[in-house]
């Protein structure tokens, strides 16, 4: 946890509302502490590996880490990434899991302009999420292992990226709702369940951020649909602002297919 981010925002809170297959295990010594101890004391917390954890969902295999705990080259989190995404990445682990899936807090790729993200675009050595910690520590492990989607919050609303790498400069399938056999993650900011929190929030355009495809400040959520295991349709369903059947419903605001052929 780095001072002066997000006013100490650890994920604590986060534990002690919900659960994770190993929080229970990490709180005690934790919860004794001050806040302010308490989140400085997270960021290297390594107990039971309360914040990072995989499961598998059908055709998926999904992978939950922490962008509020040290995730540097050589760190325990990123020790166990580079472990569990090789794994992933295995021939007989993609015949039975064909999508490999990451979710985080806050983004590794974002148009937005929260004060926090935009800054760091001067830098040809940094890149989005946490002050540019993310592109330069992670991303080359991401590529590497071929992860397919790539979720976060962080920011309350929706954005979706095209197929990215390399810190921003090269970009697949622009201009397409259709990814195809990318060869880069996809990146998708999800945090439109609080889309109301971040007033005055904006996005850059295609020329300054050419990786951002689609942004928008609503409320709203996911839906991911395994069609098979080649074909994943992702659909950004807004909430209430649309009529279907003389009912105020929700709708598709936006949507893409990823491919693997």
């Amino acid at each position: 946890m780095k001072s002066g981010d997000s006013n100490l925002e650890c994920g604590l809170p986060m534990l002690s509302r919900f659960e994770t297959p190993q929080s229970r295990a990490a709180q005690p010594h934790l919860l004794a502490l001050n806040e302010t101890d308490r989140c400085a004391q997270s960021f290297d917390n390594v107990v039971e590996q309360p914040f990072w954890y995989a499961l598998d969902y059908g055709y998926a295999r999904v992978i939950t880490y922490s962008t509020d705990t040290n995730l540097t080259k050589g760190s325990p989190q990123y020790n166990w990434l580079a472990a569990e995404l090789a794994h992933a990445n295995l021939p007989a682990s993609r015949a039975t899991h064909p999508w490999v899936l990451l979710m985080g807090h806050k983004p590794m790729y974002t148009a937005a302009t929260y004060t926090g993200e935009a800054k760091t675009r001067g830098d040809p050595n940094a890149g989005e999420g946490t002050e540019g910690l993310l592109t330069a520590e992670l991303e080359q492990l991401w590529v590497d292992n071929k992860v397919d989607v790539s979720l976060y919050g962080h920011i309350h609303s929706y954005n979706r990226m095209y197929p990215v790498k390399a810190n921003g400069s090269h970009v697949e399938n622009s201009s397409s709702t259709v990814y195809r056999s990318p060869t880069a993650p996809v990146h998708m900011m999800i945090g439109m369940a609080g889309a109301g929190h971040l007033h005055g929030n904006t996005y850059e355009n295609s020329s300054t951020a050419p990786w951002s495809a689609f942004s928008e400040i609503s409320y709203g959520w996911l839906r991911a649909t395994f069609a098979n295991a080649s074909a994943l349709h992702l659909e950004y369903v807004a909430n209430g602002d649309g009529v279907e059947y003389e009912v105020y419903a929700p709708s598709v605001h936006d949507d893409v297919w990823i491919t693997k052929e």
